[in-house]
């Protein structure tokens, strides 16, 4: 009926939110050692920036940035 259908719909918005919030954006930064609220910020400014490609691109574009930052402080305390 109507209420098992509401039910399930509010079911499956509260597990959509948790997992875009929170599970994903964990599991993300756990793998890229960035922390989960750099990871929210990517994902919203590359939307924001360029869409879905943004969207994409954005957490591997900063940890491309973090890797070439890296490098370079090295080279240079060398």
């Amino acid at each position: 009926g109507l209420w098992r259908t509401l039910w399930a719909l509010g079911v499956v918005l509260v597990v959509q939110q948790l997992d875009g919030s929170v599970i994903t954006p964990r599991l993300i930064s756990q793998t890229t050692s960035l922390h989960p609220a750099v990871v929210i910020l990517c994902v919203v400014l590359g939307g924001a920036a360029a869409g879905i490609s943004g969207i994409l691109l954005s957490v591997p574009l900063v940890l491309c940035l973090r890797a070439v930052w890296r490098t370079l402080v090295l080279r240079m305390a060398a």
